[in-house]
């Protein structure tokens, strides 16, 4: 009886045992079946930088047509600077003569997708934020009143004191109230775009690398381009473009920015 109760015991926990093994390997099963479903539908709506960069390109192309002599553009994706000027490459390049003028204008682009998430992500830089903080600190010492108290005081040491204490307090009270300002931080995207110098210069991005800028520093991310006068667009996932800023216009006292670009010959040649 009691071999036949034992026996009867193993057979019972061993048959459960197998039921709820199957149970876990089905709903194994299905946890990577829609955790895989989810992914790949996530990664059907991140553009590609490629995508970005051409949604872009044809989307400046139309912007600046008009503002072109006979509507004539150049216009191309991947355009190399010069060696001497670092052999570095742009996203998009545009470039036409002014219809008045005929004066050579140059527009210049740099695209970003998911996979560059880290250049579009705002960060302080500490040497922006100290020098705003020395400037903002030292109007605000010696533009208002209580910088002339030390007249008050009754040796030129206390006097020397005072100002050299008001001072540098209030550089750290500015420093402490804007280190999370926008105008002290800045981003890898912010330094290539300069690379690529321009009469105008741009900054496309993908919707869904937007959305994963953490919600925080979005705001930061728009403002830091704004204020730095480079202009922004966002592609989104059906290639509609949409613009969130103009950049602001940079002029080049003597020659023109085509000088800085290994396509500059083929660029005159077709524009002239």
């Amino acid at each position: 009886m009691y071999n036949g109760a034992t026996y009867l015991f193993f057979f019972t926990y061993k048959k459960s045992s197998l039921r709820n093994f199957h149970k876990v390997i089905q709903a194994t099963f299905l946890f990577s079946f829609f955790f895989t479903k989810i992914l790949l539908t996530r990664m059907a709506k991140q553009l590609l930088e490629i995508t970005v960069q051409k949604a872009a390109q044809e989307y400046l192309e139309g912007y600046y047509k008009w503002r072109a002599r006979r509507n004539k553009l150049w216009s191309k994706i991947e355009v190399r600077t010069k060696k001497e000027y670092g052999g570095k490459r742009a996203d998009g390049l545009l470039a036409y003569r002014k219809r008045l003028l005929g004066s050579w204008y140059v527009v210049s682009m740099e695209a970003k997708s998911y996979k560059t998430l880290d250049a579009i992500t705002p960060r302080r830089d500490n040497w922006t934020w100290f020098k705003n903080s020395a400037y903002y600190g030292s109007l605000i010492t010696f533009g208002s009143g209580a910088f002339f108290f030390y007249q008050q005081m009754e040796t030129t040491q206390s006097a020397l004191i005072y100002i050299l204490g008001l001072w540098v307090g209030v550089i750290l009270i500015t420093a402490i109230l804007t280190r999370n300002a926008f105008f002290n931080k800045t981003m890898p995207v912010y330094s290539q775009i300069l690379q690529y110098p321009a009469n105008e210069q741009w900054v496309s991005i993908s919707e869904d690398s937007y959305e994963m800028i953490p919600k925080k520093l979005r705001k930061s991310f728009v403002k830091v381009l704004k204020a730095r006068g480079i202009g922004l667009v966002i592609v989104n996932r059906k290639k509609f473009v949409s613009r969130i800023h103009k950049p602001q216009k940079r002029r080049k006292l003597l020659g023109n920015f085509l000088k800085y670009y290994s396509l500059e010959k083929e660029i005159k040649g077709y524009l002239k």
